[in-house]
Order: structure tokens, then sequence, then C-alpha cells
């Protein structure tokens, strides 16, 4: 077994969720602009003003799926320094064997997610990049009871796989 793996992203679904999400902006956007003009119960400045801000939105999300294609770097690197995640947007980066106590999986109808469990998860809240990203890792602690979430299908791998690599690396280097 090597020292290191690499797991890219999958570029065609990032480039599938581009288009997805820059179609639906748009035409979220031309339904809340037209729609504004067509009633005559709220002031139609307001419906503009919401169609700016939808598309605002679905353009956001269309530029993170879009800045991971085009980085070469995207995806999960799983080493004898721990776990490095830069697969999405809110990755918490390198997360270090001695702080992961377990993991875990959970199949949902539309993803499949490995949950790492770490030790201190005020630490990973804290180091995010900025604060959009920090309430994003806190209603994961919410949700899955650890800040680190990895979105499986966001990669070129399946769950059973993946977590069958990340227990050999853990047990190989991780803490015993």
């Amino acid at each position: 077994m090597a020292d290191e793996v690499f797991i890219p992203i999958n570029r065609k679904k990032m480039i599938i969720m581009t288009v997805v999400y820059s179609i639906l902006g748009i035409g979220a956007f031309l339904v809340t602009f037209y729609l504004g003009e067509s009633q005559d119960w709220v002031s139609p400045t307001v419906f503009k003003v919401a169609s700016v801000i939808v598309l605002l939105f679905f353009m956001v999300l269309a530029g993170t799926f879009a800045k991971n294609v085009k980085s070469a770097a995207a995806g999960l690197t799983i080493n004898r320094k721990g776990i490095n995640d830069q697969a999405n947007s809110i990755s918490s980066g390198l997360i270090y064997w001695k702080d992961i106590k377990g993991i875990s999986k959970i199949k949902t109808p539309s993803s499949q997610y490995i949950l790492v469990m770490v030790k201190k998860p005020q630490k990973y809240i804290e180091n995010a990049k900025n604060n959009a990203i920090k309430r994003l890792l806190n209603h994961n602690l919410a949700n899955y009871k650890t800040p680190i979430v990895i979105n499986v299908t966001a990669l070129q791998t399946n769950l059973d796989e993946l977590e069958g690599i990340i227990a050999e690396y853990s047990g190989r280097f991780g803490t015993k």
C-alpha cells in the first residue's frame, strides 16, 4: 500500500452541477422578475430585488462548483498525517489522525457522506475561512455531531471503498 492516496473530485458531476445551478438561477430570476410586474398586491420593486438576490445565490453556488472543476488539488488526500479534504468549499483541510476519534457513514437518497468524528470540533470550526463556513460547520455539528462531513458523491469513489481506505490508513497511521 502506498503512503498516500489521492481521490479526485468527479469533474463531470461538478460540471453538471455548475450548469444546473446556473440554469436554475437564471430561471428563478426570470420567473421572479416577471412575476413582480404581472401582479399588483406587492410592489414590483420587492420582486425585482428578490429576483436579483435569488440570481446571486444560485450563481455563488454554481461558482463554487466551477472553482472545484478548475482546481487540480480538488479532492481527498489520505496519508500518514491524516485526511486532507479539499473536495468542496467548506472543507476543513488537513484533519490529523491524532484528532480523529471515529469514522461513520451516512446514506441519503441523494448523497453519501463520511462523518469524521473529531476530539475537538470547535478547533475546526474556529479555523474556518469565514463566518458563512463557520455557520455551515456548526450546522454539520448540530446535525451529525461533527463539523467534518465528506460528501462522497462529489468524489471519484464509492462509500464502501472510501470507508475501507480510511480504515486502513487509520489503522496504519492513526493513534492507537
